[in-house]
């Protein structure tokens, strides 16, 4: 019998169920045709552009997850999907806006720069994304990519808090219970 449970790659669900572990994950296949299907799917969306697909391949060229572990490849798909988020945040896609944001705090997918993280932040909390707005917050807040600024921060949380970002309602709340200044 053949029994495929699911595969989640970076948080996109494909086939029969939904298992939330980490990014990559190959929960049950019985065959490889369907292993070499779905890679061959994904490459062929990575190929037209879609930086998800370009981000899932890089994960399982460095997991070694249904394919055999390639660092050039896991180099030449990540380059590629930040160039193609770019493009796409350039041409106003607040999605990809904070992606790169979170891209560059987090420095796994391109190098670590919190300077251009809060530059796409901006950028994107500028565009009316809540998200974004949040995390601009965050590093004012901080100081992070920018001079520290309670008082903006602020004004980025209620920004937020209006559209219903719930994490910048909690870090609202906590501003004003522990004071402006922490």
């Amino acid at each position: 019998t053949l029994t495929i449970t699911a595969l989640i790659l970076g948080g996109i669900f494909y086939f029969v169920a939904y298992v939330k572990t980490e990014p990559l994950s190959l929960v049950q296949f019985s065959t490889n045709q369907y292993q070499n299907t779905f890679i061959a799917n994904l490459t062929k969306k990575a190929e037209a552009g879609e930086p998800q697909a370009m981000l899932d391949l890089a994960l399982a060229y460095e997991k070694g997850k249904l394919v055999s572990k390639d660092d050039e490849r896991v180099k030449l798909w990540r380059k590629n999907a930040i160039e193609a988020l770019e493009k796409k945040a350039e041409a106003g896609d607040v999605e990809a806006m904070f992606f790169l944001g979170l891209s560059y705090r987090n420095g796994k997918i391109v190098g670590q720069s919190d300077e251009t993280a809060f530059q796409w932040y901006q950028k994107g909390a500028e565009s009316g994304h809540a998200p974004s707005q949040t995390n601009l917050g965050v590093a004012y807040l901080s100081g992070k990519g920018t001079e520290k600024d309670a008082e903006k921060a602020i004004y980025w949380y209620e920004k937020a808090a209006e559209q219903g970002e719930s994490y910048a309602l909690k870090n609202l709340c906590a501003l004003y219970f522990f004071g402006k200044y922490g």
